[in-house]
């Protein structure tokens, strides 16, 4: 039972995680962004092509670095650009890929030495390398590839 009396689940949150779906290739996506462009055009809403290539290319370069990835959410937002988030708890890496190959970061960490604080970096504009690095710095590589030695999602 929890606090509140209510049941405790009979799932652990350990296991869960371990079934989220990971894969192995960037053309494992290619069903989610070809509907996003099919979305985009049945409804007349903006759609780069450019930032969707920009987006296969980076998950393509993640799968040859990390072998495996966690499967991320895939948007088509306001602007007609791609963004890719991955996010477990309070913790997210989200990136937006920008026509000129660079690409805006969003990224909440928790804190090194605090189990309640967030560290955040938003609305950078970076390159693809050095999204990475800033992923790898602020400990979020976790949440992308389950090839990161983190007990959280592991």
């Amino acid at each position: 039972m929890t606090k509140d009396n209510a049941p405790t689940p009979s799932f652990s949150v350990r296991r869960l995680l371990k079934k989220q779906r990971q894969i192995h290739d960037a053309a494992a996506l290619d069903g989610r962004l070809k509907s996003l462009r099919k979305i985009a055009d049945h409804d007349s809403l903006l759609y780069s092509k450019t930032s969707a290539q920009h987006a296969k290319r980076f998950l393509q370069n993640l799968c040859e670095l990390h072998q495996t990835l966690f499967e991320p959410s895939i948007f088509l937002i306001g602007n007609g650009n791609t963004r890719l988030l991955w996010i477990h708890g309070k913790e997210q890496v989200g990136l937006q890929f920008l026509a000129g190959g660079e690409i805006q970061l969003v990224m909440f960490a928790k804190k090194a030495d605090s189990a309640t604080e967030i560290e955040t970096k938003v609305g950078e504009k970076v390159t693809p390398t050095f999204a990475l690095e800033a992923i790898t710095a602020m400990n979020l590589a976790h949440l992308i590839t389950p090839n990161q030695g983190n007990s959280s999602r592991s």
